[in-house]
């Protein structure tokens, strides 16, 4: 009787399944719409990313939270950006206004500016909503 034997890839993949699991553990998503409005990818996933973590943040932070060493390593971990990509990421955030920033003795700190964030979504959703509008001249 004729066995097939499994291609040697394959082969190999199942004999690293739990390794090839740990590095498909968690995807990585963030929201479309910040692309368009950042024009970067790093400054989309680090805008989903703030946006999420302001979430979680205990009333009494006001929305701020620390950017050191610790913090880039758990974003890193979270979204894969490496430190100067988180920077160049912040820095486009901030020049957008999105991302509000403050020195605090040696301590960064941020945090999302919710009404700009609104403010250019609400601009996002208007443009779309007129691109969606048929002029009536051509519908006859």
């Amino acid at each position: 009787m004729y066995q097939q034997q499994a291609h040697p890839l394959v082969e190999s993949i199942c004999s690293n399944v739990h390794l090839l699991l740990d590095l498909l553990d968690r995807p990585i998503a963030f929201h479309r719409i910040y692309r368009q409005l950042t024009g970067s990818i790093p400054a989309a996933l680090m805008l989903s990313y703030v946006v999420a973590l302001s979430d979680e943040l205990a009333p009494s932070s006001n929305g701020w939270f620390a950017v050191d060493e610790s913090a880039t390593c758990t974003i890193e971990d979270e979204t894969g950006l490496t430190a100067g990509e988180q920077r160049k990421a912040r820095s486009c955030l901030r020049q957008q206004g999105i991302l509000a920033q403050r020195h605090a003795g040696k301590m960064t700190e941020c945090r999302v500016n919710f009404d700009v964030l609104a403010s250019a979504l609400q601009a996002v959703a208007q443009q779309h909503q007129e691109a969606l509008v048929v002029p009536l001249g051509r519908l006859a």
